[in-house]
């Protein structure tokens, strides 16, 4: 929960999420849009994002209820390391390994067959550069060359 109050209701709120077992935070005035806007990228566009997965996977013929059924172990094991690991520990993949070279395969997939997600991949990559480094899979040379990479193919989409 978030609560955005002053004392003494604040303290009631709080004890009645804790008494519900939940968790909760305090916000301040004019926190509110951005705490949504979080909650936004964190459930709706955890939705979206698995809908672009599912929607790769019909791309080579696997309906999207049988794609979720295939990613959902993934999907379940990630939230499970988010939880018992924290970020950025639990970070995987070709980023979080510095593997330029799979991420420009990723880039040329997407580029002859989903063009219309090609931005999207490319900028959760560069989001989860600083994830990567601050794991420290990731060294800032190689972070340097992801970036740049990334940097070129939003030049090119432009």
């Amino acid at each position: 929960f978030a609560i955005e109050a002053s004392s003494p209701l604040k303290e009631t709120l709080a004890r009645m999420a804790e008494d519900m077992g939940c968790s909760w935070i305090t916000l301040g005035p004019g926190d509110k849009a951005l705490y949504h806007a979080a909650a936004v990228f964190a459930s709706n566009y955890f939705v979206t994002v698995v809908g672009i997965a599912a929607d790769l996977f019909g791309r080579f013929g696997i309906e999207p209820s049988r794609a979720i059924d295939v990613i959902m172990p993934l999907l379940e094991g990630t939230l499970k390391n988010i939880k018992d690991m924290g970020l950025p520990r639990c970070l995987t993949g070709p980023v979080a390994r510095g593997d330029l070279g799979t991420v420009k395969r990723h880039v040329e997939a997407l580029r002859e067959r989903a063009l219309e997600f090609l931005r999207v991949y490319v900028e959760l990559a560069l989001k989860a550069v600083p994830i990567a480094v601050a794991k420290g899979t990731l060294s800032e040379r190689k972070a340097r060359q992801l970036k740049e990479f990334l940097a070129e193919v939003i030049s090119e989409g432009s």
